[in-house]
């Protein structure tokens, strides 16, 4: 699929709602993520910064990203930075977007493992503890 082909996200489109959920985000949710070539938050465990056991700096609340706390960078040309704890980053509009339940955390987790690889990459190589943090 190339960028922009709302083919392929008309065929996503349909497979989500083909499942009997109580609600789910709109086909236009879908077709703005097809715009992008690579999502533009990657959510990972920090596995430290240039050199083994250097941690990124939070660039929100200026304290370290130990290894193995969940942090959120941002796309800048090809690669990922800005690195920020979980807890510190501030959902973007087209994540809420997406979240059809924000009461549910099993249904969140479901949102956002839908939204992996459109919105954000990397939730789906969380653990199931993680992914519901």
């Amino acid at each position: 699929s190339s960028v922009g082909d709302l083919g392929y996200i008309n065929d996503l489109y349909m497979q989500y709602i083909s499942v009997s959920y109580s609600s789910h985000p709109s086909y236009e949710h879908f077709a703005m993520a097809a715009r992008e070539e690579h999502p533009s938050i990657r959510i990972a465990l920090s596995l430290g910064g240039s050199s083994l056991g250097d941690c990124h700096e939070c660039t929100k609340c200026n304290n370290t990203v130990s290894i193995g706390d969940i942090e959120v960078g941002f796309l800048s040309g090809q690669e990922y930075g800005q690195w920020q704890h979980m807890n510190c980053w501030s959902v973007p509009l087209d994540i809420w977007l997406g979240i059809t339940q924000p009461a549910d955390p099993a249904a969140t987790r479901r949102d956002v493992m839908d939204m992996d690889e459109v919105f954000v990459k990397g939730f789906t190589f969380l653990d199931y503890a993680s992914q519901l943090d």
